[in-house]
């Protein structure tokens, strides 16, 4: 609904709390392919935000069991691409980097991040373009959720 009026700051932040994460929806496939991966391998789940806003996220889409360790950046207090917050999800998953694959969908901070961090990557090519000057490489380029039903 538009404003009357142009709002304040405080008046635009207490809309977005009130209303972003009431409004968070989960891809196509999103619950088949983590049951799938959560049946396979330990998983979890890095996140760049205030805890207040992703863990709200995370709780009204019931998925805060669907993974064995959960880090967002505002707790780390470091995020993504910084190479910390994916070395505090493998140490918790007692995994080395080598053993983990990220799919993310941000060029620069999911697939260089976790790259750079020592871990493979699979990049989810859906609103963000390829930049050139990356120097990571993914494992795979996928459009859709479930294709890593075939991946992985």
């Amino acid at each position: 609904m538009p404003w009357a009026s142009k709002p304040a700051h405080s008046e635009l932040m207490q809309y977005y709390n009130d209303h972003y994460v009431k409004n968070a929806k989960l891809m196509e496939h999103a619950r088949d392919v983590i049951k799938h991966i959560q049946s396979k391998y330990k998983t979890a789940l890095i996140t760049n935000g205030r805890k207040e806003i992703q863990y709200g996220k995370i709780d009204n889409l019931g998925l805060r069991d669907s993974f064995d360790f959960i880090i967002v950046s505002e707790e780390a207090g470091y995020k993504k691409p910084d190479k910390r917050i994916f070395e505090a999800a493998t140490n918790a998953l007692s995994l080395q980097p080598a053993q983990c694959i990220y799919i993310g969908d941000h060029p620069a901070n999911d697939i260089e991040g976790a790259c750079q961090a020592g871990l493979s990557a699979i990049w989810m090519k859906v609103n963000q373009p390829w930049r050139e000057n990356l120097m990571a490489k993914p494992l795979h380029t996928i459009s859709k959720l479930n294709e890593l039903l075939i991946l992985l």
